[in-house]
C-alpha cells in the first residue's frame, strides 16, 4: 500500500490519513480528522478574531508519514489540536490506534509581530527517523524568536526536546525535511534567514547541519537570490 494524508476534506473538513494499493484499487481512510471546535469569528461577529482554529487532533496534514520501526506511521498537522498549533500523530498502517503523541503549545503574538511559544509550531515538514529511538522535525513558527525550532521526539516517553531555536543569521522558517547523513548528522534548509538577514531583509534561506544531541549547529551554506532562494 501507499499511505499518505489530505490536508483538507474528509467528513469534518480537516483532513484524512488514508491508504490505497499501488494498482489503485482498495482506498481506505485510515483516519479523519476531528471537526473545529473554535475558530476566528467571521466578519461581523464578536470575539477574539486571533484565535486559531482548534480541535482534537490536528488540522491541515500536508506533509509525508514516516513509517517508524515501532510499525506505526508517523505524521505532523500544520495547525489544529488543543492549542491551535499543530500536533505530532500516529497511526498503525490498518487505522487502529491513532494518537496524538504532541501537541505543540499556544502561539503568542510579541512586539515584533513574530509568533513565539516555548517549543515551536504550525510545522510543514514530516518526521525524520534518527536511527537513535528518536524522531527529528522542525517547524516552520514558534520559539523563542518566531522563527522555527528543530526538535527530537522520543515516541515511546511522549518526551519532546528542542535542540535548535532558529533566530535569523542561522536560517528562519525551516520547510522541508530533515535528511540524516552518512556522517550521523541531520542536514537541513530554510525557506528564509541567513547572512543577508536583518531588521528589514528576511533573507534568502540556508543549508544547515547539527548533531543529533543539538551540539555542533553550523550554517553550511547562506543563498543570495544570485545563488538560489
Amino acid at each position: 500500500y501507499l499511505y499518505g494524508v489530505t490536508s483538507a476534506g474528509g467528513p469534518n473538513g480537516t483532513g484524512v490519513v488514508f491508504k490505497i494499493s499501488r494498482d489503485g484499487t482498495d482506498f481506505a481512510v485510515l483516519h479523519a480528522f476531528g471537526p473545529v471546535t473554535d475558530e476566528p469569528d467571521l466578519p461581523g461577529q464578536t470575539g477574539d478574531p486571533d484565535v486559531p482554529p482548534i480541535n482534537a487532533d490536528g488540522i491541515g496534514a500536508a506533509a509525508p508519514l514516516l513509517a517508524a520501526v515501532d510499525g506505526h506511521l508517523y505524521g505532523v498537522a500544520t495547525a489544529g489540536g488543543p492549542n491551535g498549533a499543530g500536533t505530532i500523530f500516529r497511526v498503525r498502517p490498518d487505522g487502529s490506534g491513532f494518537a496524538v503523541v504532541y501537541s505543540f503549545p499556544t502561539l503568542v503574538e510579541n512586539s515584533s509581530g513574530n509568533l513565539i511559544n516555548a517549543g515551536g509550531g504550525n510545522p510543514l515538514a514530516g518526521l525524520t527517523d534518527g536511527d537513535d529511538g528518536r524522531l527529528y522535525g522542525v517547524t516552520s513558527q514558534g520559539g523563542s524568536t518566531g522563527f522555527g525550532t528543530l526538535f527530537a521526539l522520543d515516541p515511546v516517553g511522549g518526551v519532546y526536546t528542542v535542540l535548535h531555536q532558529f533566530d535569523g543569521p542561522t536560517g528562519r522558517q525551516p520547510e522541508g525535511e530533515l535528511l540524516l547523513g552518512l556522517d550521523g548528522r541531520l542536514y537541513g534548509t530554510t525557506a528564509f534567514g541567513g547572512e543577508d538577514w536583518s531588521a528589514s531583509n528576511s533573507g534568502y534561506g540556508t543549508i544547515f547541519v547539527i548533531a543529533r544531541d543539538g551540539t555542533g549547529f553550523t550554517r553550511l551554506h547562506s543563498f543570495n537570490f544570485n545563488d538560489g532562494f
